[in-house]
């Protein structure tokens, strides 16, 4: 309940975000229509090796980052903590349903005039 919770509410909010962002007059608006449908696009076996190693216990570049900048001592370990690992499932998921949720929205206000903001 709660990964189906806080997933489906972070995704509809920042994917409204999105959707309010694309309606408006931007300069560069198709480079970033495309930069926020990465996600989307890209195939769901290189999204997991790509989470795969950024939440690797030993390489993960989350990791090295924070290391790097003296922020932590040690590796985080994303899958072995319960709350971790349920927060690193929630990220990817959002990540992969933003785009959607977000083109959902753009093409609905689109399609019957109404706005949703």
């Amino acid at each position: 309940v709660f990964y189906t919770v806080v997933a489906s509410a972070a995704k509809f909010v920042i994917g409204l975000y999105l959707a309010v962002l694309l309606n408006e007059r931007l300069p560069f608006k198709a480079i970033l229509r495309a930069i926020i449908l990465i996600p989307f696009i890209v195939p769901t076996v290189l999204s997991a090796i790509a989470f795969w190693w950024i939440y690797d216990p030993q390489f993960s570049v989350v990791s090295w980052s924070l290391r790097q900048m003296g922020w932590i001592e040690g590796n985080i370990d994303f899958i072995g903590d319960p709350w971790n690992s349920r927060w690193s499932v929630i990220f990817a998921n959002v990540w992969r349903g933003v785009p959607f949720i977000a083109i959902s929205l753009l093409a609905s206000s689109a399609m019957t005039g109404w706005r949703w903001w």
